[in-house]
């Protein structure tokens, strides 16, 4: 399938930056001289300039024209540092999309300063007026609650004006940037199909509310019940708060499980954090786990491998890889800002077949 456009136009201005054929500071060919190069309609080419002009590649300076923004930091200084702001480093999953980042930019000699923000918007904002203020060539970031508004909006605006910003999983609502993720509404549809096939039709979930990733899953979800037939029901599944979690499941799950999920069959966790607190749960009021309830976790790691839970799983390696290429500015033009790796599903025994 051709690309668009405007994309064409967008890729090809790009590939100029980042081979320096386009220097920061220099001018680029104006409007009419793109639209003869091309071919295209001038509301193509305004498109495309305009999209870039928000990436903070370009600048335009009226009366004068349009002018390169964007330094390439393969050349702008001889030691590069990539700043990265995780939500945790706690997990298998966060360790292998670090190694990724770390492969490509040690072929470029380039440091990596990491910082933790907790899932917290105030430590996010330390976090951010430090990197600010550093001599950074780029950031690679994994939003903070972005499910919801976030208040770091503007730091965040003031970073991508002078040095790529790449997201990883979810940016920022109102914020647009290159984002490298797991196609979470894939995964959702998927996960949906497994469970139809494995014979459940009473399925349900345990997402966060505060973050993207598990509104796209869910989407995909309604997607593929509504393909088979099926109309969801917002009784069967649970949203939780990150900050809420050890009191939510601590405190309260034998009552949420009654509400939301007891005429379920199969449930997909959030991640086996999740899977972990819920078996315990089921198991004090008498539902035996995998047996009586299929369970899959939407995040594999070491503990569904050693349970043999279920899991959704993806290339963590190459999405840091990815990410650190884009923020280097050394991804093939042809990519679209926005990319999507494949999910797929591990069967192991914790989803049985149903009648």
């Amino acid at each position: 399938m051709s690309i668009p456009k405007y994309v064409e136009v967008e890729n090809w201005i790009k590939d100029g930056i980042y081979s320096n054929h386009f220097k920061k500071g220099e001018k680029i060919p104006s409007e009419a001289e793109l639209m003869q190069q091309f071919g295209y309609s001038r509301q193509t080419i305004r498109t495309a300039l305009g999209n870039l002009e928000r990436m903070a590649l370009l600048r335009s300076v009226k009366g004068s024209g349009t002018f390169v923004a964007h330094e390439n930091p393969l050349t702008a200084k001889k030691t590069l540092e990539i700043g990265l702001i995780l939500n945790d480093l706690n997990s298998k999953g966060q360790y292998e999309i670090v190694s990724g980042i770390k492969s490509v930019l040690e072929k470029y000699n380039a440091k990596l300063f990491t910082a933790v923000t907790h899932n917290r918007h105030d430590c996010e904002a330390d976090v951010l007026r430090k990197m600010i203020d550093g001599n950074l060539s780029g950031i690679i970031a994994e939003g903070t609650k972005t499910g919801f508004l976030n208040p770091n909006h503007e730091a965040y605006k003031k970073i991508a004006r002078k040095i790529p910003c790449i997201f990883l999983q979810s940016a920022p609502p109102m914020f647009k940037a290159p984002i490298m993720a797991v196609d979470a509404e894939k995964a959702g549809y998927m996960t949906v199909r497994y469970f139809l096939e494995m014979g459940h039709k009473k399925t349900g979930a345990i997402l966060r509310a505060d973050d993207m990733l598990s509104y796209r899953y869910y989407c995909g979800a309604i997607n593929a019940m509504y393909d088979a037939g099926i109309v969801p029901s917002d009784k069967r599944v649970m949203w939780y708060h990150y900050e809420e979690f050890e009191d939510v499941f601590e405190c309260a799950m034998n009552r949420i499980f009654f509400k939301y999920l007891y005429d379920c069959t199969a449930v997909a966790c959030e991640n086996s954090w999740v899977v972990k607190k819920l078996i315990g749960s089921l198991q004090r009021v008498g539902v035996k786990p995998f047996d009586d309830i299929s369970i899959l976790s939407l995040d594999d790691d070491d503990y569904a491998a050693e349970n043999n839970i279920s899991a959704m799983s993806y290339d963590r390696f190459e999405l840091g890889a990815r990410a650190a290429r884009a923020c280097l500015g050394i991804h093939k033009p042809s990519d679209r800002e926005t990319v999507f790796l494949e999910p797929k599903i591990i069967s192991r025994g914790s989803v049985h077949k149903g009648e």
